[in-house]
């Protein structure tokens, strides 16, 4: 199904479920950029550019409660007479994947827009005495390098090359994120100033900062692919015959897992390069950074936790379905 299809269904038909994710997800990919530009370019300590990360992940929570309002209005659906029962199991398990998917692409979107904006101000306005840092430059480098290698390693052995034409343009975009967002790593790395040597721990900060974006842009790709893998299965259950629904339940789950480890595993590229970019600042971390540090580590936390949450509510309709 194409993404402008699910858009339209999601908005027309599914709007009081949808609506309200489609909102937060603008909202954050229009805004949440704003702060590290700001911080970046004023090269200000006081306000970390982690808390950009908190816009996205209120579009996630807001898509883990429209889901778990859903599952339970499926599980009451099973009490309803037959055919007011199947329609109403339809309705809320379409919602769940489609509130899902939204919240999904576009925290992705903006989580990569968040680390774009703040890959940009470091070689565009360094402070005093600014120069080409060849330790953060190598450091990125290497990082980015490992990455790719484990993650290539990873999706050969567990997805298998025979399995990836099933898995569609899900690589490819994933790939690309991968190279857009190492080469914003390196960029961040590009150039080192007076102050940043001085001052190392917010330096650090920045290019992690840059490559956690990174890696919860390509996670949370990953998991949108997944659900449109899951919206495919939901359709093709609910119009098969009793005895293959299970059958091609467990194909299309395989087959949108495929999706979730590709984009997770290219997700190592930035995430790896962010760190590779930032040992040489590893020492001298200012209390600021320490802040920024906390702040950025709870919001990651809750960033996998509500996609996980998402994930497992996304699959708990089917379960009932097969169960009743």
């Amino acid at each position: 199904m194409r993404m402008l299809d699910l858009l339209s269904i999601a908005v027309f038909e599914h709007g009081p479920w949808t609506w309200l994710v489609l909102a937060a997800g603008l909202i954050s990919a229009f805004l949440a950029p704003i702060l590290p530009l700001i911080t970046g370019f004023a090269r200000s300590k006081k306000v970390p550019a982690s808390l950009a990360w908190a816009l996205p992940v209120l579009t996630l929570l807001v898509a883990v409660g429209i889901g778990a309002w859903g599952v339970y209005q499926v599980s009451e659906a099973r009490s309803a007479p037959p055919g007011e029962a199947q329609m109403l199991v339809a309705q809320n398990t379409a919602a769940i994947l489609l509130s899902g998917w939204l919240a999904a692409t576009l925290a992705s979107g903006a989580f990569l827009l968040i680390g774009l904006a703040g890959a940009l101000p470091a070689p565009i306005r360094p402070g005093p005495e600014g120069k080409i840092d060849l330790l953060g430059v190598g450091g990125s480098v290497l990082g980015g390098f490992v990455g790719w290698l484990i993650a290539a390693g990873a999706i050969a052995l567990t997805v298998g090359i025979g399995n990836l034409r099933d898995v569609g343009p899900a690589l490819p975009v994933c790939a690309l994120l991968a190279v857009v967002t190492g080469l914003a790593v390196l960029f961040s790395a590009i150039r080192i100033d007076k102050e940043d040597v001085e001052h190392r721990g917010r330096m650090a900060a920045l290019r992690v900062f840059v490559g956690v974006s990174g890696f919860l842009a390509l996670t949370l790709a990953g998991g949108a692919w997944q659900l449109l893998g899951m919206i495919e299965a939901f359709q093709a259950v609910a119009t098969a015959a009793s005895d293959m629904k299970q059958t091609l339940l467990a194909g299309g789950i395989s087959i949108a897992a495929y999706a979730t480890w590709i984009g997770g595993s290219l997700a190592l590229v930035p995430l790896f390069a962010g760190i590779g970019a930032c040992i040489p600042g590893l020492r001298n971390l200012q209390t600021s950074s320490a802040v920024g540090l906390v702040l950025a580590t709870l919001l990651f936390v809750v960033t996998v936790v509500a996609w996980f949450a998402m994930a497992t509510l996304s699959v708990l309709p089917f379960q009932i379905m097969m169960a009743g």
